[in-house]
């Protein structure tokens, strides 16, 4: 437990050089702005997207040309063009917003905050529903097909089922200790959760309730990353800082991969055959091979990354640096060699 106790630990000790760094950054831009004429760089996207106080998530709309990033200190979302970096709006959330998942036909973005235990829904800058959920609700999964939306309660051991027709809870999943990650697969049909106090992650019947598999993990489970093209379902441990590799669907472990200090997230890019893992007491995000199922390269992810995303074409990787306050772009093209 000495890891996650010094990720709580983290988190207080950070938030006066988050704002500092923030601070620092405008200034920055300001001076650099007006020194630059109106021309210079017009078309060019910056490589790191200003947010607020320790983003801890990152969602994508690309429909919507939009991302979104949940500043877990500011209690608020950043709503930020993809194409330029413009923040088009800072929207006030619940308090300790922690993950966003976006509804890939109605684009509303989920956005679970932890410390007010409920579900915030915004439909780009408006917010159209809060949800209440379970105690400490640290991850969401959407089901755009059957217009579900699950949430992982922490504190409480259960999942918030919730009708995203309907912006409201349709049902509860219980029976389980301490569940973080969620990952729904794409016929719907079963729900994938990693428990943090039980090392292992359960394939559930979203309908039923009923747990239908189980799969050992490493210490402390934490984002996990469904490649059902493979038949690969990816583990992150934030104890033992590797990925559990899991097989589709009887979750038999295939391999355990070495990672960074205290991975929280984790995401497939099948375009490249990689998998990104964020690390967030190491500072970088390792790159894995999805063929060989092997370490490529680990590369500088800012301050205390904490999640991250990959744009649909696979070119590019978003990383929520929390104590940074940003979201840094990185172009996938450029870790193919490692």
């Amino acid at each position: 437990m000495i890891v996650w106790r010094y990720v709580q630990f983290v988190r207080v000790l950070t938030l006066v050089f988050t704002r500092f760094s923030l601070f620092l950054a405008l200034s920055t831009s300001l001076i650099v702005g007006g020194c630059s004429s109106d021309g210079d760089n017009a078309e060019e996207r910056p490589d790191a997207f200003p947010v607020g106080a320790k983003p801890w998530s990152v969602a994508l709309d690309e429909d919507r040309n939009l991302l979104y990033a949940a500043n877990e200190f500011d209690n608020t979302v950043s709503v930020v063009k993809l194409d330029s970096g413009e923040v088009v709006g800072v929207v006030d959330s619940g308090t300790g917003p922690g993950a966003i998942a976006v509804h890939r036909d109605t684009g509303f973005a989920y956005v679970a905050n932890a410390f007010s235990n409920d579900v915030t829904v915004l439909d780009g800058t408006d917010v159209v529903a809060t949800i209440p959920a379970g105690l400490q609700p640290w991850d969401l999964a959407v089901d755009a097909e059957r217009e579900r939306a699950f949430v992982a309660n922490s504190g409480d051991g259960t999942v918030s089922v919730i009708d995203t027709n309907a912006n409201a809870v349709a049902g509860t999943i219980t029976g389980l200790q301490e569940p973080w990650g969620l990952a729904v697969s794409d016929d719907g049909g079963t729900l994938y959760v990693a428990d943090a106090a039980t090392d292992e992650v359960l394939a559930i019947d979203p309908v039923a309730g009923a747990v239908t598999g189980r799969g050992r993990t490493g210490e402390r489970p934490r984002g996990i990353a469904l490649d059902e093209g493979s038949g690969r379902l990816y583990v992150a441990n934030t104890e033992t800082a590797n990925v559990s590799v899991l097989r589709l669907p009887d979750l038999s472990p295939l391999v355990t991969v070495e990672v960074g200090l205290a991975p929280l997230a984790v995401a497939v890019n099948p375009a490249l055959s990689q998998v990104y893992v964020v690390n967030s007491l190491a500072d970088d995000v390792s790159v894995i091979d999805a063929d060989l199922l092997e370490g490529l390269s680990t590369i500088d992810a800012g301050r205390k990354p904490w999640d991250l995303a990959v744009s649909d074409d696979g070119g590019t990787l978003y990383v929520a640096a929390s104590s940074s306050g940003e979201i840094r772009l990185i172009e996938t093209a450029s870790l193919i060699e490692g």
